[in-house]
């Protein structure tokens, strides 16, 4: 019990200093590695689908997110809480624009939604315990007002190691670099 609370004590204070409350980048010096294939990157290289993860921290963050060539962004990601051995997972869908522009790709999501995506064995583990019950609407609802409060600002991803079927983001969140990768999703 009181583990398992510090835990997601823990994971709760990552999820609201980090992850998902975007703020504006500050610039980043990126180690110069030889890019692959592509000599000036523009908005056409990112245009479809990716498939994204965050490195590190302690929330799970994984997320597909379709970029049109019109500017519009979709994005459907997992969120999973804590991320080593998750107890509660949320699926967040938000809807926006995009662009490209300085090696940075920003969004703008001027809609999201949140609903919950949890395992059976996450519901077992839930409906068997009144606390994780209690924790687990805490959590919801940090989530919801989370993306609300998100809307309508950038998000700014450093791009980096740009090949036609990968590339890695950075994401400055106060003092914290955050990486992660995208990747073109494998065609069935």
């Amino acid at each position: 019990g009181t583990v398992m609370k510090k835990l997601l004590l823990v994971a709760s204070i990552s999820l609201l200093s980090g992850c998902h409350l975007f703020t504006q980048s500050g610039t980043s010096t990126t180690t110069s590695q030889p890019q692959t294939s592509v000599d000036t990157l523009t908005a056409k290289h990112f245009v479809g689908r990716w498939n994204c993860e965050m490195d590190g921290g302690k929330v799970g963050s994984s997320n597909q997110v379709n970029l049109g060539e019109d500017g519009v962004a979709k994005y459907v990601g997992l969120i999973a809480m804590p991320k080593e051995n998750p107890a509660f997972q949320f699926e967040v869908t938000r809807d926006g624009t995009w662009s490209f522009a300085n090696n940075t790709l920003a969004y703008v999501f001027k809609k999201s939604s949140v609903k919950r995506a949890h395992t059976d064995a996450m519901l077992n583990n839930i409906n068997s315990d009144k606390d994780v019950q209690a924790m687990e609407k805490e959590y919801f609802s940090s989530v919801k007002a989370q993306m609300s409060k998100a809307n309508q600002k950038p998000i700014m991803l450093k791009v980096s190691n740009f090949s036609q079927h990968r590339f890695t983001i950075s994401q400055t969140v106060g003092n914290t670099e955050r990486t992660g990768h995208c990747s073109r999703p494998i065609a069935n």
